[in-house]
């Protein structure tokens, strides 16, 4: 059985995607941006463009018409430094910091919906992998020679393996320490599509890997387990319901390698 049928992908009640790392700032994308001194200001100049409507990005990507009516800011990940995070709430709306692990939170509330006896939360950065469950939490870096951004002339072994392998060897690692799982909630930093199908990250071989969640699961020795499949900003965006008010529509950012955002839409 294929991953995206054995583990289907979801989408969170009131949570839309948002592609903004290609978001065009005094002539660059925020991804450009990212190493820029001043790259806080211009995060605010382009959420400031989106809330007018006059947001373009380098892909020509239409972004939701309820982007208007943000009126809330949730930033999580190692990149909201003290100046990026000065940045944003020099904006003037409410502003909620969700820390590295800003989808724990809502990936445990994800396990509890599905009455989990023993669950992960497995948020995979571009940088690093976060890892947490009701006992504790773990960090696991990237490796970058091992995982390079560019895949390296030559090498003529299966794409995917690097990934696969890094996400369960973390996983692994974190059952020694956080004891075994029955359900992973899996978190990956790109797009996907309704059947689960990653687009392009900074992980070579992680595009289109329509098998990654089955495979990462087999290769951590828990090929049974249940995976909820999901984007990370989406993921963030969960644990941001717990903290922004019940009517607001919330901007939700994850800044890291690159930068990714969610629209928390209000409550019903």
């Amino acid at each position: 059985m294929r991953a995206n049928a054995a583990h289907p992908r979801i989408r969170p009640h009131r949570v839309t995607a948002l592609e903004i790392w290609d978001l065009e700032v005094r002539g660059e994308t925020l991804f450009e941006a990212r190493d820029a001194i001043d790259f806080g200001a211009r995060l605010a100049e382009g959420i400031e463009a989106i809330r007018r409507g006059e947001a373009t990005t380098r892909s020509r990507i239409t972004l939701p018409a309820a982007c208007r009516a943000i009126d809330a800011i949730f930033a999580g990940g190692g990149g909201v430094t003290a100046p990026v995070e000065a940045a944003l709430r020099s904006i003037g709306l409410p502003f909620h910091h969700g820390g590295v692990f800003a989808g724990e939170a809502g990936g445990l509330d994800l396990l509890d919906a599905i009455g989990a006896r023993a669950g992960l939360v497995v948020d995979v950065g571009q940088s690093s992998i976060k890892i947490s469950s009701r006992a504790g939490r773990a960090r696991i870096p990237r490796d970058f020679e091992r995982l390079p951004v560019t895949r390296p002339l030559g090498d003529r072994g299966d794409p995917r393996d690097p990934f696969r392998d890094f996400v369960a060897s973390a996983v692994a690692a974190a059952m020694r320490d956080l004891g075994e799982a029955d359900a992973i909630v899996l978190a990956l930093p790109a797009e996907l599509d309704d059947a689960g199908c990653p687009d392009g990250s900074s992980y070579p071989g992680l595009q289109g890997d329509r098998d990654v969640a089955s495979e990462v699961c087999a290769r951590a020795g828990i090929p049974g387990a249940r995976v909820l499949l999901l984007n990370d900003a989406e993921l963030a965006a969960l644990s941001a319901a717990r903290l922004v008010a019940a009517s607001a529509t919330a901007l939700v950012i994850t800044v890291g390698f690159g930068v990714g955002g969610a629209l928390l839409l209000p409550r019903a």
